[in-house]
């Protein structure tokens, strides 16, 4: 048994401890990137813009999952831990 404080657990249930939150940083900056991409280049060639197109939409995708993801799971984690400071020890 260890003692902890209010503000550890806390911390145990911060965001920064999501993994979706990495993915949403990455899917998001591929997103601006790409799109970036697509705005500034007169397409040339309709299979690239094609291509370019389709990665951009798969980013937009991809940001929305893993944001949704990191909040629902930063929302559960949160929820387990204020069943833990209230006294329910049941898992």
């Amino acid at each position: 048994m260890h003692q902890i404080s209010g503000t550890e657990i806390d911390a145990i249930a911060g965001i920064g401890n999501s993994i979706h939150l990495t993915f949403f940083g990455i899917s998001l900056g591929s997103l601006v990137s790409l799109g970036g991409v697509l705005l500034a280049t007169p397409p040339s060639d309709p299979r690239k813009y094609a291509t370019l197109a389709a990665l951009t939409a798969l980013s937009f995708v991809l940001s929305i999952v893993f944001g949704i993801n990191a909040w629902l799971g930063y929302r559960k984690a949160a929820t387990r831990i204020c069943e833990i400071k209230a006294g329910s020890n049941q898992w």
